[in-house]
């Protein structure tokens, strides 16, 4: 079923728009976006776009799927800032509404925005990000789809045991638990209505597998995330379903079987002589029509597209790659280490002249700032443009500001839609050079080879690194540029953090526990457990306590990605006061299933946090155990009302 949309009537013609009104640069900046649309759709990797639309009768349907598909990562960045901003807003009880300005120099007027807006653009983009995924493929309809392509290419035995050299190549990824970048393209039969719906089939499995690699960095971190959130009730969040889905779907393995029968249809087809191809045509077809959108389905698509591409941010969206790399930062610090640093006038402000941004607490280094464009002298450096100084996007150093020694790390960010060794590795030497004590990452949006370092000069050359496609839709990426950060300003890795099952007490040395475990969501709930009365000690993330003198209590581990066990381990009879603070705003103790389970010489009990009077409270108090061992309930949330609610000692006022 053909469609068109109120945009344009054919795929040419929504091509042009694209250009022609929201500035999409196919030959520029945005060749790596143009290449994503080419490969969801099947098209040549060379070549006039529009000429290729025409000759591969692509619908308008397809296109709107595949563009907007394609602008996944920039919805990524508008929701991943979004957080971050929302963040520094937190802090700023006066400005709750804050303002956010970036200037990027080079003669670019700012780009001010206040932060309701920005959660109005991040809502455009998650829109269109979730139509993208709106696609009525269920397990059962892709199943049967790869079952008549697989009983095709069955018809012939001998296929089997021929495959060509690039799903071989796509195979080795696959197997050894990786996600390949993409679907094998497919060549052509000679038979245009079959090289159609073919190219239909793979951009499903192209669209499967770009959902694979937004939930998960691997084969395996799939398949355990959908094990561990089957512990979950509900599964009520959109994405956690669908990495459920994908997670069953993977298990079988769907997409190694479309990629290779769909291989061995297209041998079969360019080697053989085939009679039922008329047949298959028409099976075909008709899976692939039984989800056809709707002409309302096209257009809601089409006004989605609309909009993200009318946003001022996707007009400045090659500048806010480096606003976004900020998310990662702090993200790998962790909220509770990063402080972000707005004017005293409610302002979050990223200037080419450089500005302070963030402080992370390091139990190596002490503060570790975070300066943006920081700008310092530089003897001779030899990348074209800098003549006397140097200038990276970000720089991570202790104190004096002053002295290029006390930077610990150093962060540029790049966004070519191909690596330029050259550029690159000239970056990479002088950075490394006027920071002489740093570690120094290069990041690109697009694609980079770690061979670009073998231009880097020695001595220099062993403290860089370069990350290409570092983007937001690349968890295994992302999680290898924390654990380099982590390393290089001295945080310790989380499993390094975890203490549970370490140096215990025996077990008739403890005298109380209490366990605190909830759902995926909010992913950060902390325990808190007052000790004590007089005086009192709280035990938290911030005050992990001793076993060994006072107050002979120890929180052993700050889980901060949800599910939790968080546990106090306690070792002398004392009075304790138990409570369950909500840190991250991604959900409400409401929905939490919060429950916390106490041993105690006259308890042993599993508490669940009780229906909230207001979905806006943050703090559950939970319980008081007296220094005989009894426990008390019957108590409620941190906004008063008519239970009692002592405060929490040695804590800001929360």
């Amino acid at each position: 079923m053909r469609t068109t949309s109120p945009v344009a009537q054919t795929a040419g013609e929504l091509w042009d728009a694209l250009a022609s009104k929201y500035g999409l640069d196919s030959t520029g900046h945005d060749r790596d976006l143009v290449d994503d649309i080419r490969a969801a759709l099947g098209l040549p990797p060379a070549g006039d776009v529009r000429t290729a639309l025409q000759k591969h009768d692509v619908t308008v349907d397809a296109l709107l799927h595949a563009v907007l598909a394609s602008l996944g990562p920039f919805a990524g960045m508008l929701t991943d800032l979004l957080r971050l901003y929302e963040s520094a807003a937190s802090t700023r009880a006066d400005h709750p509404n804050l303002m956010i300005e970036y200037d990027f120099g080079a003669g670019r007027p700012p780009l001010p925005f206040d932060l309701e807006t920005f959660r109005a653009w991040a809502e455009v983009g998650a829109n269109g990000a979730r139509l993208a995924r709106a696609q009525a493929w269920s397990i059962d309809r892709l199943w049967s789809l790869a079952g008549l392509i697989r009983d095709f290419a069955s018809e012939d035995p001998g296929n089997s045991t021929r495959r060509r050299s690039e799903v071989d190549s796509w195979l080795r990824i696959y197997d050894a638990g990786e996600w390949p970048r993409s679907v094998p393209m497919l060549p052509l039969t000679g038979r245009d209505t079959l090289d159609r719906l073919l190219r239909r089939v793979r951009s499903v499995a192209v669209d499967v597998l770009r959902q694979c690699r937004e939930v998960s960095s691997d084969r395996r971190a799939l398949q355990q995330r959908r094990d561990r959130e089957a512990l979950d009730q509900g599964l009520e969040d959109v994405d956690l379903a669908r990495a459920y889905v994908l997670a069953d779907l993977d298990s079988d393995p769907w997409l190694r079987e479309t990629v290779t029968t769909l291989d061995s249809v297209v041998i079969r087809l360019r080697t053989g002589n085939v009679s039922d191809i008329a047949a298959f045509e028409q099976k075909v077809s008709a899976a692939l029509d039984s989800v056809s959108m709707t002409s309302a389905s096209v257009e809601r698509m089409a006004e989605a597209l609309t909009e993200v591409l009318s946003l001022p941010a996707w007009e400045r969206r090659h500048e806010l790659y480096a606003a976004w790399v900020l998310t990662l930062i702090v993200d790998t610090a962790g909220l509770k280490r990063c402080e972000l640093h707005p004017t005293a006038d409610g302002k979050l402000s990223f200037s080419f002249q450089g500005s302070h941004v963030a402080t992370i607490a390091t139990p190596a280094h002490g503060p570790v700032l975070v300066w943006a464009e920081l700008r310092s002298p530089a003897t001779n450096p030899i990348g074209r443009g800098r003549t006397r100084a140097i200038q990276p996007d970000y720089t991570l150093l202790r104190a004096p500001v002053t002295s290029p020694s006390s930077a610990l790390a150093v962060v540029e960010c790049k966004q070519y839609r191909r690596a330029s060794p050259g550029k690159f590795a000239e970056a990479l030497q002088d950075y490394a050079a006027g920071r002489p004590a740093a570690q120094v990452m290069l990041v690109n949006y697009g694609p980079a080879r770690s061979s670009i370092l073998e231009r880097v000069a020695e001595p220099e050359r062993n403290r860089c690194g370069i990350t290409g496609r570092l983007r937001p839709d690349e968890p295994a990426l992302k999680a290898r540029f924390a654990a380099w950060l982590r390393d290089a300003i001295g945080l310790k890795h989380p499993a390094a953090v975890v203490t549970r099952g370490n140096n215990q007490p025996s077990a008739d040395r403890v005298w109380a526990t209490i366990r605190l475990d909830w759902s995926h969501q909010p992913s950060d709930l902390d325990l808190h457990v007052v000790v004590g009365s007089d005086p009192a000690e709280t035990i938290y993330h911030g005050n992990r306590g001793d076993l060994e003198k006072p107050p002979f209590a120890r929180l052993d581990d700050d889980i901060t990605n949800g599910y939790g066990p968080e546990t106090v381990t306690v070792t002398r009879p004392t009075r304790l006061n138990i409570f369950v603070k909500r840190f991250s705003n991604d959900g409400t103790l409401a929905t939490s299933d919060a429950r916390v389970s106490v041993q105690a010489p006259k308890a042993d009990v599993t508490l669940r946090i009780p229906p909230p009077r207001d979905v806006g409270e943050t703090i559950w108090y939970v319980a008081e155990i007296s220094p005989d061992g009894t426990l008390a309930t019957g108590i409620g949330h941190h906004r008063g009302g008519e239970r009692r609610q002592p405060p929490m000692p040695g804590q800001a006022p929360m």
